[in-house]
Parts: C-alpha cells; structure tokens; sequence
C-alpha cells in the first residue's frame, strides 16, 4: 500500500486511486482520495495484526488523514454542519454506504487500539447518519445511494440494512434501531 499512499500534512497518509472513476455522469480524475480507501487500508493492517502478521506500515497515517477536516477532503462539514466521511470527493458527495463503512471502520479501530482523538468522529459521524438515513430510505423503493442526490437510487440497498443494524448495535441509540428497522421493512434481511 505504500506504493499507493500520498502524504498530507502532520504525518496524514491517503490512499491514492490510480484510474480515473465516473459516476452518475460525472468523472473524478485520478489520482484522487477516498475516507473509504483510508478506512479498507486501517482495518486490513487491524486484521493482519490481529492474525499475528506483522507489519511496517502504521496505521496512524491513515487514521491522521481521516480525522483531516478539509473543505475538499475525504472528511469534511456539510451546509448543515454535519461531518462526512466522503468515498468519491467532489463527484459523488455524500455516499452513505461510503460514510458507514468509514464509520464502522473507526469503531473497529477504536475497540483494537483506543484513541480518545477517534470518539467525537464517530458521534459526529452517527449524528450524520441519524439526520440522514430517514432521508435517504423510500418505502417500497430503493433507497438513496448519496445524500446529495436523494433520487440517485442505490445499487446494493440491502448494504444500507445491514449497516443501519450494525450502527444501531454499536451505538445502542433507540432512535437509530427505529431507523434500522424501518429500512428492514422495505427489503428484510434474516435475523443477524
């Protein structure tokens, strides 16, 4: 991953994608960042360290890169003042199965290797989900893939069912349960 990784400030490192990704008709040229690819790299060096594997490559710089709130960034404020982690910055803003995974990918983190710096993004970043999950689901369709384009339909919705579930055991927050149950009424999913 080395290989694939651009430094930022303060000891930051991002996943750098190599192709040129086009969505909903609009391209992101390479090279480019995604919180998604920051957060799939911290949780296989998680996985290899947990089978025993050792490796050079820290997590730090990684985790650095996604707690780096930039107007442009992989992480960043909306209008609403609401944190995302973004998967295709500046094409597709506000993918939430994007921001989920990153989310998940935190809270992993933070049960291997405790950081009083990871808490407040993962509050912040539940909170997002909180405001926009009832947003994006519509009954008896598929639901929303982004949260800036509410009629872009997603192309997995049975993703956004298992993540709410997951979002609502980590956080143990009714109000998400609610919402993760609603979603199981549009498509259900066996029982966990």
């Amino acid at each position: 991953m080395e290989a694939f990784t651009d430094p930022g400030s303060d000891g930051a490192a991002f996943v750098s994608y190599r192709f040129d990704f086009e969505i909903n008709g609009r391209t992101l040229k390479a090279p480019w960042h995604s919180a998604f690819g920051n957060a799939a790299v911290m949780l296989g060096l998680i996985d290899l360290a947990d089978s025993g594997i050792e490796t050079h490559i820290p997590t730090e710089g990684y985790l650095r890169g996604l707690l780096t709130v930039d107007a442009t960034g992989i992480t960043r404020i909306d209008s609403g003042q609401y944190l995302w982690f973004e998967e295709y910055p500046a094409i597709a803003e506000h993918v939430i199965n994007g921001h989920i995974a990153t989310l998940l990918a935190l809270y992993h983190y933070a049960e291997h290797q405790p950081d009083t710096r990871i808490l407040p993004y993962i509050r912040a970043g539940l909170t997002t989900m909180r405001r926009y999950l009832p947003v994006a689901r519509h009954p008896g369709e598929r639901n929303a893939y982004a949260a800036s384009d509410p009629t872009l339909p997603d192309y997995g919705p049975q993703r956004t069912i298992i993540y709410a579930r997951a979002l609502a055991q980590i956080c143990s927050d009714p109000e998400m349960a609610v919402i993760a149950a609603a979603f199981e009424t549009d498509m259900p999913l066996p029982p966990p």
